[in-house]
């Protein structure tokens, strides 16, 4: 019997008791409540940690370590698709090819070890000191000239083959088979999602010039009005088809061209198979 009951019942009145029994309940639902401890509340911060304005303790994270502030660290290279691993707060082999691949992708020294910059760089907050960061080589993806301006799923090709090859020296781990299938378009996607790109899997003119490559410049795009519920169809006729847009909204691009003349012949041929096409110049 707990205190309150005890008194209330001494005291001799039904309000009394009343009383008694409903703080006596209150007080060993308390007692009984389990208190958190400290790892279930570096746990909770964390899963609500969105990998922007988070405070580290540390400014350097190096293979070894191990903490929170490693997990904090695995959960923003996940987000960024590049570590498909459980988050156990031990740095070790997944998460440094992780961070050399986030380094090459973000054009920082590519040194595998979460540094400063790397760290700041991903929208952590850093403790203050004075000492400056060590230099390091940047890396070069060594990109070249490509014939086309935009490769898709269902391309194929040398142009192709440079793409993933580059993907390949950036850390991402693909096959390089010439093919435009879904782990290269995956390993697109984890690319633009760290340059801070529109996500799309499409290695579009913007994705292509920031991994270096040289893209042609193609005046006039053949526009069909459409939406990706239309884009199987058009492929029947124009395999090359895929979704683009521009100032005047989305469409399905089936050709570019330097010239008008050829963008033209294109846009007629779609027309004939009763298509909404049109001639874009950009």
């Amino acid at each position: 019997m707990n205190h309150w009951l005890r008194q209330a019942i001494k005291a001799g009145t039904p309000l009394l008791i009343g009383i008694g029994l409903i703080l006596g309940l209150l007080a060993e639902t308390a007692a009984a409540r389990p208190a958190f401890t400290n790892a279930q509340r570096i746990e909770a911060k964390q899963l609500n940690t969105t990998g922007i304005d988070v405070d580290l303790d540390r400014r350097t994270l190096r293979p070894g370590d191990t903490g929170s502030d490693v997990e904090s660290l695995q959960r923003v290279l996940d987000r960024n698709g590049l570590y498909p691993y459980a988050f156990d707060g031990v740095y070790g082999g997944g998460t440094t090819d992780a961070v050399r691949t986030y380094q090459r992708i973000r054009d920082l020294p590519v040194t595998g070890t979460a540094d400063a910059d790397t760290l700041e760089d991903m929208g952590f907050n850093l403790p203050r000191v004075s000492a400056a960061p060590a230099a390091a080589d940047r890396f070069s993806p060594r990109a070249g000239d490509l014939d086309r301006g935009q490769l898709s799923i269902g391309d194929t090709g040398p142009d192709v083959v440079a793409l993933q090859q580059a993907l390949n020296r950036y850390g991402l781990r693909i096959s390089v088979d010439g093919d435009y299938g879904g782990q290269t378009a995956q390993a697109v996607r984890a690319y633009q999602r760290t340059r801070r790109l529109l996500v799309t899997g499409v290695a579009d003119n913007d994705t292509l010039e920031d991994m270096g490559f040289e893209v042609p410049n193609y005046r006039y795009v053949v526009a069909i009005i459409g939406s990706d519920s239309d884009l199987a169809q058009v492929r029947e006729y124009f395999p090359g088809a895929y979704l683009d847009s521009a100032r005047q909204g989305d469409f399905i691009n089936i050709g570019n061209f330097d010239s008008r003349d050829p963008a033209e012949a294109r846009a007629y041929a779609a027309r004939a198979r009763d298509y909404d096409a049109r001639v874009i110049y950009r």
